[in-house]
């Protein structure tokens, strides 16, 4: 609890505009990540999350909390104390079931949503599991943000897209009227010969999650810039990150 605390402390107030402390720190040297030794105790941890892609995780104000389990096709929910208190979805097509799940959030203080990302849709559960609907979508969905009032931020590819040119998109997405707005696109070109290929081997990843109470953000991993944007998809400011990527060490 204490290690997800302090990840969403340090992002708020990066995102604030109080960031230079942060990245003096981070420039100057090593940044160990110490966990709870007293978080999850009772809980299975392994056993219930074998992806490296388990690592979404919404938040209730008690400091209860979801998180996804893809190869299982379930979201857990434990209370403040990592202990596990319920659970929903199982892997499948159907009405509540999931295929897939990426990524989980809280809209509007009332629905867990889900992306179902194997079957291409948005699945919406209420806060204790129960299965409300679910909303299709046209294209893969590679990460999900509530906003408000029934509203979501996605990234998504475009149907366009190639293995050697990637262009993503990030929408805001009415859950209700199914209208869609485009916010950004990320273009990402990989070199077209098996040589260069070996310079740059890895895909530029688009980041986006919500900032206080009315502001999301959005940041391409190639790119130091970093976008605030309203809930309405307008630009509001951006910034540049300005700073080298350097090992971490972690002890987790």
């Amino acid at each position: 609890m204490k290690r997800a605390l302090v990840f969403i402390g340090a992002l708020l107030i990066l995102c604030s505009g109080m960031y230079a402390d942060l990245l003096a720190v981070y420039k100057k040297g090593e940044i160990k990540l110490v966990p709870d030794p007293n978080f999850g105790t009772k809980t299975e941890w392994d056993m219930l999350f074998r992806a490296e892609r388990d690592k979404s995780l919404a938040f209730l104000p008690d400091g209860s909390f979801f998180r996804t389990a893809a190869k299982d096709g379930k979201v857990y929910k434990f209370n403040d104390k990592g202990e596990k208190i319920g659970e929903f979805g199982r892997n499948g097509q159907g009405p509540g079931d999931l295929l897939n799940p990426l990524s989980v959030d809280i809209l509007d203080a009332r629905y867990v949503v889900v992306n179902d990302s194997g079957n291409r849709r948005i699945s919406i559960f209420d806060l204790a599991g129960k299965y409300v609907n679910a909303v299709k979508a046209d294209y893969p969905i590679f990460c999900l943000v509530a906003l408000q009032d029934n509203k979501v931020a996605l990234v998504t590819q475009d149907q366009q897209s190639t293995f050697w040119v990637i262009q993503y998109r990030v929408l805001i997405k009415d859950l209700e009227t199914g209208g869609e707005k485009e916010v950004a696109t990320f273009r990402n070109e990989k070199p077209q010969s098996p040589i260069f290929l070996k310079l740059d081997p890895f895909d530029g990843t688009v980041h986006i999650a919500r900032v206080g109470k009315d502001k999301f953000l959005a940041a391409y991993s190639k790119s130091p810039e970093v976008t605030l944007y309203s809930f309405s998809g307008e630009k509001l400011s951006s910034f540049n990150v300005g700073i080298e990527r350097e090992k971490l060490s972690g002890i987790i």
